[in-house]
């Protein structure tokens, strides 16, 4: 009985000869063609074109809607109207009753960053925001804000789950 993958040779087919040569094992030659091969080709290829859709960054121009709290935990409507070009981001954040420059936008891959500065009673805030884009839609981002030089016993901000309510659309200045 043959081992997996070992095939029989028959001596050459010299039935008087026989007793004097040997018969070996010879592994078998693995085929590079059939619906086997075919399949795994297709599979990887599918692995390639998934893998790299990560690689072509969403362009998150247009107007992101989410909800924040405030310093005494209650829940504020928050808005940002980003404009992409490249891996730059610019736009405003949009408050209650304001509106504030976004710096410092940047986008590499499915992550953003950009810092919102802001003023209250003289003194300076220094918000960094950053986050990811969270579907392959790249209609929803997760965004976590620090303050630059947080104050002593702050409690973290926990993050903020933004959704594009209006896709490209341009800043006005």
């Amino acid at each position: 009985m043959l081992k997996n993958n070992a095939v029989n040779i028959d001596c050459l087919n010299m039935p008087l000869r026989h007793e004097i040569l040997q018969c070996e094992k010879v592994p078998r030659v693995a085929s590079y063609t059939g619906p086997r091969v075919m399949k795994r080709a297709l599979f990887f290829a599918g692995l390639l074109v998934v893998g790299s859709a990560g690689l072509f960054a969403a362009d998150l121009s247009g107007i992101w809607s989410g909800q924040t709290v405030d310093r005494n935990g209650d829940p504020v409507d928050v808005s940002f109207r980003f404009n992409q070009s490249g891996d730059t981001i610019t736009g405003k954040m949009y408050g209650e009753n304001e509106s504030t420059p976004i710096s410092e936008g940047k986008v590499d891959g499915d992550t953003i960053h950009f810092v919102v500065v802001t003023e209250l009673n003289g003194q300076i805030n220094r918000m960094i925001y950053s986050g990811r884009i969270l579907n392959a839609r790249g209609d929803e981002i997760e965004v976590t804000r620090e303050r630059e030089h947080p104050r002593e016993n702050e409690k973290k901000f926990p993050p903020v789950r933004l959704r594009c309510v209006a896709p490209g659309h341009p800043i006005s200045r």
